[in-house]
């Protein structure tokens, strides 16, 4: 019977340090997709601020192209764009954050 409890609340701990370090890593995606679309939102900004200065005259080639660079850059770093959980979900995956127990996380749909 000793050897049930304590079986009993060594899976426990691991359940309650796994929910911890899933719930640690949520904040960290989080956190990132908010730099990353704040980012984004600034890049399209800066480049809308670009195009105006020059008034009627319009950018050059060279800028344009600047231009249709960042602003597709913008795209690729802003996480409204997509799925926000699908870095979340790959992360855990991947084994990123907690390994096998990641692994076991994303089959149980957590």
């Amino acid at each position: 019977m000793r050897e049930a409890e304590q079986r009993r609340r060594w899976y426990a701990a691991v359940t309650q340090t796994r929910e911890r370090q899933i719930e640690q890593h949520r904040a960290t995606v989080l956190t990132e997709q908010i730099r990353a679309w704040r980012q984004a939102d600034e890049i399209r900004a800066f480049c809308q601020a670009a195009r105006a200065r020059t008034g009627e005259t319009p950018v050059t080639a060279s800028e344009a192209d600047w231009l249709d660079w960042a602003e597709a850059y913008a795209m690729q770093l802003d996480p409204l764009r997509g799925t926000l959980t699908d870095r979340f979900r790959m992360s855990l995956a991947a084994g990123l954050v907690l390994g096998d127990l990641g692994r076991q996380c994303v089959r149980d749909a957590c």
